[in-house]
C-alpha cells in the first residue's frame, strides 16, 4: 500500500485458529525460498496445530451429536502416530523426523519468549546450530541467553556448538577483579583484562553436558525408526559413525583408567 503495488486479497473463513495455523503453514511449506530452519518449524508447527484442530474436532463433534463414537480423541497415543504419519506421507519425510521437527518447534518458540533476537537469527537461518544443541539452548535462562545474544552480536558469530556457547558464558561469569589504580590509567588508559583461571574439569563438563544429550538422540532414533525400511545406505552410514563414538568411548575411558592408575 504504501509503493501503491497491487495486490489481491482472498478472504477464508475458519472455525478456530489452530485451522487457521494449519492452512498458513501448509501455504508456506509450498514456498522454494525457504531457509531449512524456517522449513523445520513450519511442519513442526503444521504437526502441533492439526493435533490442536483435531481435538476441537472431536470435542465438537461430541458435544453435538452427544454419541459414543469418537473420532478424534485428544491426547490419545494412536491419533498423534496417525497425524504425524498423515504430516509425513504429505511431505514425504518420516513420521520420526514430524516429530524431531516438533521438539525444534518447541525450543524455538520457548527461546523466542526468552531473547527473541536469537529465534529470530535460528529461524532466518543467519545462525547454524544442531538439534541437539539447541535443546541445550533452550535450557538455559533469560539472561543467559541475552548475555549470548550480545556475544554473538559482537563476534560476528555465524555457527555455535555447545562448548562455544558455554565456554562464552563462563567468560561472562567470571568476576571482574579489582586492580589497584596506576598512573598509566590515572591518565586514561584501559586495564589489562584478567583472564579467567584454568579449569582442568572445562572439557570434561563439557562432556557431561553434552553426552546424554547423544545418548537421548541415539535412543528416540531407535525408538522411531522402523529399521526394516531404512534405506541400506543410511543404516550403513550410521553404523560407521557409531563405530567412530565406541573407538573415541573406549580410547576417553583407557586415559581415564590410566591417570587414575597414576594417582
Amino acid at each position: 500500500m504504501e509503493k501503491n503495488i497491487h495486490f489481491s486479497i482472498r478472504h477464508s473463513m475458519f472455525k478456530s485458529k489452530a485451522e487457521a495455523i494449519v492452512y498458513i503453514c501448509k501455504e508456506e511449506l509450498q514456498r522454494t525460498d525457504l531457509v531449512n530452519e524456517m522449513h523445520k518449524y513450519l511442519i513442526g508447527r503444521l504437526y502441533q496445530a492439526e493435533l490442536e484442530w483435531k481435538a476441537q474436532l472431536y470435542t465438537n463433534y461430541n458435544n453435538r451429536d452427544n454419541s459414543s463414537s469418537r473420532p478424534y480423541i485428544p491426547g490419545r497415543i494412536y491419533r498423534k502416530q496417525e497425524i504425524s504419519q498423515e504430516i509425513a506421507d504429505e511431505l514425504e519425510i518420516s513420521r520420526g523426523t514430524v516429530l524431531k521437527y516438533e521438539i525444534f518447534t518447541k525450543c524455538i518458540d520457548s527461546i523466542r519468549e526468552k531473547e527473541p533476537a536469537i529465534a529470530a537469527k535460528i529461524l532466518s537461518g543467519k545462525l547454524k546450530i544442531s538439534h541437539e544443541n539447541i535443546i541445550e539452548l533452550e535450557r538455559l535462562p533469560a539472561r543467559d541467553l541475552h548475555a549470548l545474544n550480545n556475544t554473538l552480536s559482537e563476534s560476528r558469530i555465524d555457527h555455535i556448538t555447545y562448548s562455544d556457547f558455554r565456554h562464552e558464558l563462563l567468560w561472562k561469569s567470571v568476576p571482574a577483579m579489582p586492580q589497584p589504580r596506576t598512573r598509566q590509567q590515572e591518565d586514561g588508559s584501559l586495564p589489562i583484562r584478567q583472564m579467567p583461571e584454568y579449569d582442568p574439569d572445562s572439557d570434561l563438563a563439557n562432556l557431561i553436558y553434552t553426552i546424554p544429550t547423544w545418548v537421548s538422540s541415539i535412543r528416540r532414533s531407535q525408538r522411531n525408526t522402523d529399521f526394516t525400511k531404512a534405506t541400506p545406505a543410511a543404516k550403513e552410514k550410521v553404523s560407521a559413525q557409531l563405530s567412530l563414538l565406541q573407538n573415541a568411548i573406549t580410547e576417553m575411558e583407557q586415559s581415564i583408567k590410566e591417570a587414575s592408575c597414576n594417582e
